[in-house]
């Protein structure tokens, strides 16, 4: 049996896209469009950043296991970023509640989703204590889940007036 060459896949990323090339190219350094799919796990921080900034893809993350920081994102700490993240999640009209009471939730902006009656609810906890805290079930009994919005570093670019005014209209 002969062993055939396997098309390339993007299960992991390409070299290439680790850091851009030399500004002298007039190429786009990175591809936002191919592997869009798995962006989260694909794509390493500095093209999220360069997506993000240039075309409004891969600013933000909802994160089911682990951190911001597994993902090459940041934490959210601001609430109109935190209501951006959830907008582009696809979760409509969430208000963030923002918090610094409890120490053991995930950093920053997260969705709280509780399965035994399919509620959602959008949390900013500021509470220092939580740095680099992630994704947690908190009562697996109940079903709930919180799980962060984590964001790109250019991701603030997402607030320009347009897009604020088209939020709230």
């Amino acid at each position: 049996m002969r062993a055939e060459a396997l098309p390339e896949t993007t299960t992991t990323p390409r070299a290439a896209d680790a850091e851009p090339p030399a500004a002298a190219s007039t190429e786009a350094p990175y591809d936002c469009v191919g592997g869009f799919a798995h962006f989260g796990t694909l794509w390493p921080g500095a093209k999220k950043d360069w997506c993000c900034e240039r075309i409004g893809r891969g600013c933000f993350l909802k994160v089911e296991m682990g951190t911001c920081a597994d993902f090459g994102m940041h934490p959210i700490l601001d609430t109109q970023v935190c209501e951006a993240a959830s907008r582009d999640a696809g979760f409509e009209n969430q208000i963030a509640q923002a918090t610094d009471r409890f120490a053991n939730r995930p950093e920053g902006c997260y969705e709280l989703h509780v399965l035994t009656d399919g509620s959602r609810t959008l949390w900013l906890n500021l509470n220092k204590a939580s740095q680099g805290q992630g994704a947690e079930t908190s009562n697996e009994a109940r079903g709930e889940f919180r799980q962060p919005l984590c964001a790109a570093k250019t991701a603030q670019h997402m607030l320009s007036p347009a897009a604020v005014g088209h939020a709230s209209g």
